[in-house]
């Protein structure tokens, strides 16, 4: 396994001084964190509403989807991958009931769906439904084993709606069932208004996928991006585009070969539309991410023509994940990730790898923009060293960056939001140093170098305090309350050429809860000007800054007079 540069903390470090420097010292043009103000907190009326997973505009309303208790399901799910000594200090809560099958335990399981309407606030519009009957489990190494015989209980519809978005006059929510037990059921419902009542299920093929991640609209017809069911995370098989101009009348069509014709291309993250085609970007565990584009050509079968534009991570089998898309300008914008913080070789974690992004024209020519100096694991072709036309490395220098989780255009800019994971981190190493400072040396002691390399604090400076000393400990637990204050929560960047980026928030928004900006949405309600609603992913249940957020820029009412949030009257003029 390929180890770190030397100087990458060095190098780090450097850059995050010299971004909080120029904070202070340039004139940020516009999109400022004063600029935001919180629609909602604390997921809405619960905690357990940890992310606001999908956000869309409809019909001049703003519709919120969100998942329930992730951070618990996934440390359910994926904590033997995790690496040891620190994950099992986050400890979120769970539902009342742990038991499989148990209707507590499903009742608290349901993803909810919530709209705010100008003058009314927020009204949850959807829960998902409660099931009766055998939970429907599929089999996977990476996950807990499924009992047998199967257990016969209640289980949710849906534990989440990761994608909403509108298509031919109705609102669409993209479900999906529970990590654990793993139930790789996809769920697509629509509603013409929105309302309580009028949500109906148009899922047809789908509803034996998994993982359901885009949707777009391309040539008068709907896309959705998914898997077949298989042995990858979350029961991830092989990825496949569908497409339909009528669900409920004309079902779903499979446009792709599994995978583009690569079985490695276990997911489809995302679909976005750029000069005339529609482009997919893939999940793969061995090469690297791809992208893929069609016209909309197809084959004497019906499925469309694909191309492949971006493979190999773009030069780093560690870049897995090809997360988010965006058109900007005269380009395409790519984000990549690795799940879950960690880069999987043969369903084990072998290291982490921070976010890069590369930007593709119209003839296909990429760049990299953000990313790492020295690839990971450059694969055969792909040079072993190369400077990001930004200049900012991997994360924009910041090693727990590793999401590029969505992307918008708002006016002239560009803006990128983050998953942070330091925060989570630093959190665990207080929790650490409050309860047995000794195990702080001990877990030091026995990291490798990459490990080590991964703490939020230089071990050298961590070596600095003795540890069986009080005021040591005092001290040093200030030094993390300031860093997680700071660099704690999610990022958000911004650029208006791809060049020059600036950060409008470094700390989730004042709160280091936010390790993530989940979904980033332009929307124009009523009589203001474009505004841009921000979601958060917050999974931090029962904590009091835990829950997901909902921000926005300020209203700017273009009628005099008119003023306040969402208060104008629709005759003032």
């Amino acid at each position: 396994m390929r180890k770190l540069p030397k100087d990458c903390i060095g190098m780090t470090l450097f850059v995050l001084c010299a971004v909080f420097l120029f904070g202070l010292t340039a004139s940020l043009q516009a999109l400022e964190e004063k600029d935001f103000i919180q629609l909602s907190t604390g997921g809405f009326d619960d905690s357990a509403n940890s992310y606001s997973w999908g956000v869309t505009e409809f019909n001049g309303d703003v519709y919120v989807g969100t998942n329930r208790h992730h951070l618990w399901g996934l440390l359910q799910g994926l904590g033997v991958l995790f690496p040891p000594g620190i994950i099992e200090f986050v400890e979120p809560e769970g539902p009342s009931s742990e038991i499989w099958g148990d209707q507590i335990w499903a009742e608290e399981l349901r993803g909810e769906i919530w709209r705010y309407r100008k003058g009314e606030g927020w009204t949850k519009v959807y829960q998902a439904k409660l099931i009766l009957g055998e939970l429907p489990i599929a089999e996977n190494p990476t996950l807990p084993p499924a009992p047998d015989p199967p257990i016969y209980g209640y289980y949710p519809e849906a534990y989440g709606y990761r994608v909403l978005g509108a298509y031919n006059g109705y609102i669409y929510a993209i479900g999906i069932g529970p990590w654990v037990p793993n139930m790789p059921l996809a769920s697509i419902l629509r509603s013409p208004s929105g309302d309580p009542g009028t949500w109906e299920d148009v899922s047809g093929i789908i509803a034996t996928a998994t993982n359901p991640r885009g949707l777009v609209e391309f040539q008068g017809k709907l896309f959705i991006s998914a898997s077949l069911p298989g042995t990858a995370p979350a029961g991830a098989g092989v990825g496949v585009v569908y497409c339909s101009s009528e669900p409920k009348v004309k079902g779903w069509q499979v446009v792709s070969e599994p995978g583009f014709g690569n079985l490695d291309n276990v997911e489809i993250p995302y679909l976005a539309v750029f000069n005339g085609c529609l482009y997919a970007s893939t999940v793969n565990f061995n090469t690297g991410f791809e992208v893929w584009k069609t016209d909309g050509n197809k084959n004497d079968d019906g499925k469309y023509i694909w191309t492949q534009v971006v493979r190999d991570g773009y030069g780093d089998s560690y870049n897995q994940w090809g997360m988010t898309m965006q058109p900007f300008g005269d380009y395409l914008y790519v984000g990549s990730a690795v799940g879950a913080g960690m880069v999987l070789k043969d369903s084990q974690p072998v290291g982490t790898r921070a976010i890069d992004i590369i930007r593709v024209d119209k003839n296909d020519n990429a760049e990299l923009l953000v990313g790492a100096y020295f690839p990971q694991d450059p694969p055969p072709g792909w040079p072993e060293f190369r400077t990001p036309l930004s200049g900012l490395p991997a994360g924009f220098g910041n090693p727990f960056n590793v999401y590029t989780w969505h992307m918008a255009v708002k006016d002239d800019w560009l803006v990128v939001g983050t998953f942070d994971a330091g925060g989570m981190i630093l959190r665990a190493i207080t929790k650490l140093l409050l309860e047995n400072p000794e195990a702080v040396i001990q877990l030091l002691q026995g990291m490798d170098t990459e490990a080590l390399s991964l703490i939020p604090i230089p071990t050298t400076i961590i070596e600095k305090f003795d540890l069986g000393n009080q005021e040591h400990i005092a001290a040093l637990l200030k030094l993390i309350e300031v860093l997680d204050d700071q660099f704690g929560g999610a990022d958000l960047w911004k650029t208006k050429d791809g060049i020059r980026w600036e950060p409008v928030t470094l700390s989730g928004f004042g709160n280091s809860h936010n390790y993530g900006i989940r979904r980033v949405v332009p929307v124009k309600i009523g009589k203001e000007e474009e505004r841009l609603f921000v979601g958060t992913a917050n999974p931090f249940t029962g904590d009091p800054q835990g829950g997901c957020e909902v921000l926005a820029t300020k209203p700017i009412i273009t009628t005099e007079g008119c003023k306040g949030d969402f208060d104008c009257d629709e005759d003032c003029d």
